[in-house]
């Protein structure tokens, strides 16, 4: 009776099994960067203890409000050397339930390398990523941080830099610039990047939305203190009865790209989709300044700019009333060195009063950069 019983068991014990064997869900091309990347916890703050104690594979993931609590302490110098050190990721806060998006700029200004957006939202975060790495290093989705970045001395709050340029835009005119607001629509243009660079300014409203003209509009002039780390937005807008505006279209690209001389601009939508004819045309002009004191040029560039542009505002043509209008405010700021410099002003006005406006502007200004930079 044993014997049966045993053999009985063997053969429940040694009967092939019906089981189909388990798939494997993990794929092994992922699998295989875990051995160069590992997930470890964010801290609470990075001391000086932890940033000694790092290790390249390491790699934290937080959310852009514990970003912002980082930033605000008063070890957020460490958050570049980790950055310099490891990869990191932020990603929206979770009461994000809109799927709207964070300003991805902070992230970036500190050297973090993965930005997570919500794509289903076609907001300015996303036409900002898209401007950043669709137009850089052929669209890989990879680019490279400036160096500056990674040297121990930088500070994204400092504005203080060596490679400041001055960017003069006028916006002639454009095509195809329809939308459901209305039929005046308007040209914002703005660099992004570090907070001192955060500026931006507009043309007037135009009469049509076929053909939108601004011509005869102000000169756009705006001081950028860090290109390597700007971009430069074309925004066109347009306002209903109620005031409220429309988004058209926007071009998004860095200032280091930006080219010099007559340009089309072409306009993309927020998924960063081309619309069809819908272009800018405008007319670019960039000069590098050498300052020894970039905090004093920045207060009064920005003002005398302001200035500037407020007088020629509304204005549709240049009389000699204007050019007179302008030389008193010359002599205002500038009467001891203008009488020197006079002889030698290459700013020629005929004898019927016709003046280039924009290039009267443009080379003013920058030979008062020059001459405060002198002083």
């Amino acid at each position: 009776m044993e014997k049966w019983y045993e053999s009985i068991t063997n053969v429940r014990k040694n009967k092939p099994s019906n089981k189909k064997p388990a798939k494997v869900k993990q794929a092994p091309s992922y699998s295989a960067l875990v051995i160069y990347v590992m997930a470890v916890p964010a801290p609470s703050e990075f001391t000086n203890e932890y940033i000694s104690a790092l290790n390249y594979r390491e790699m934290s993931s937080f959310a852009e409000n514990k970003l912002e609590a980082y930033v605000q302490k008063d070890t957020a110098a460490n958050l570049l050397n980790f950055t310099s050190t490891c990869m990191a990721r932020v990603y929206p806060k979770m009461w994000r339930t809109n799927s709207s998006n964070f300003d991805p700029l902070l992230a970036w200004n500190y050297g973090i390398q993965l930005v997570a957006l919500n794509y289903q939202t076609p907001d300015k975060p996303m036409q900002l990523n898209w401007g950043k790495f669709h137009n850089s290093n052929g669209g890989c989705g990879y680019v490279k941080k400036p160096y500056e970045m990674v040297n121990s001395k930088f500070d994204p709050r400092q504005d203080s830099f060596s490679n400041s340029v001055a960017l003069f835009i006028h916006v002639l005119g454009g095509r195809m610039c329809f939308s459901e607001a209305g039929n005046s629509p308007k040209v914002k243009i703005s660099l992004e990047g570090l907070d001192c660079d955060l500026t931006a300014d507009e043309t007037l409203p135009a009469k049509s939305s076929t053909c939108p003209y601004w011509g005869g509009g102000k000169l756009i002039s705006l001081l950028c203190l860090n290109p390597d780390m700007a971009m430069i937005r074309f925004e066109v807008t347009d306002c209903n009865d109620f005031g409220d505006e429309k988004f058209i279209g926007h071009c998004t690209f860095p200032v280091k790209q930006l080219r010099t001389g007559w340009r089309s601009v072409p306009l993309y939508d927020g998924h960063g989709n081309e619309k069809h004819l819908a272009k800018l045309v405008v007319r670019v002009e960039k000069e590098v300044l050498k300052s020894t004191d970039p905090e004093r040029e920045k207060k009064r560039v920005r003002g005398e700019i302001l200035q500037l542009n407020e007088f020629f505002s509304d204005r549709d043509d240049v009389t000699p009333e204007d050019v007179h209008r302008l030389r008193q405010i010359e002599d205002k700021y500038f009467e001891m060195m203008f009488q020197t410099q006079r002889k030698r002003n290459d700013i020629q006005i005929e004898q019927n009063g016709i003046v280039d406006l924009d290039r009267l502007i443009r080379e003013f200004y920058l030979w008062r950069m020059s001459e405060d930079a002198s002083r």
